[in-house]
């Protein structure tokens, strides 16, 4: 018989190649009929409404994991949440909430990190001086940061 750490590892491994073939919703019914509400289940469900363009149920979906009922994010948060929570900002274009999350999270501990703070860092240098001068006092313009790789990550 199965423990419980193991049935949520293959689990996760079974959404993960979900997720990779292409399919999100087939992901999201699994997450919904597994009917676990562990924070790496719901790390997941949020990843698959990301993949799946709804990003604000993803970010009500992390908001429960990321911050945990505190007004400010707990230290001990994962940063892969933290990461996918600034995702689901960015997809939504509220750079003041994910920027700063971005900046504060490191890349060897998670690897999706480098690839966010690269798609920060050609948006930057895509704007005017008057607008980068603006983001250094907290002030984004509203042009949207591309994301061009898969959505969250589990």
């Amino acid at each position: 018989m199965l423990n419980s750490s193991t049935k949520s590892q293959s689990s996760i491994a079974h959404i993960r190649q979900l997720l990779n073939d292409g399919r999100p919703h087939d992901a999201l019914k699994f997450i919904n009929h597994l009917g676990l509400k562990s924070p790496i289940m719901e790390n997941a469900r949020a990843v698959c409404l990301m993949r799946m363009g709804k990003p604000e149920q993803a970010i009500s979906v992390l908001r429960d994991i990321v911050f945990r009922g505190y007004v400010c994010m707990p230290s001990d948060t994962p940063a892969l949440y933290q990461a996918n929570f600034a995702v689901a900002m960015l997809m939504v274009n509220q750079k003041d909430g994910a920027i700063p999350i971005l900046t504060k999270l490191n890349v060897s501990e998670c690897p999706q990190v480098a690839k966010l703070k690269d798609a920060v860092s050609e948006w930057m240098q895509s704007l005017n001086i008057f607008q980068k001068l603006l983001c250094r006092i907290g002030y984004y313009p509203a042009k949207k940061i591309k994301i061009e790789f898969p959505l969250g990550e589990i």
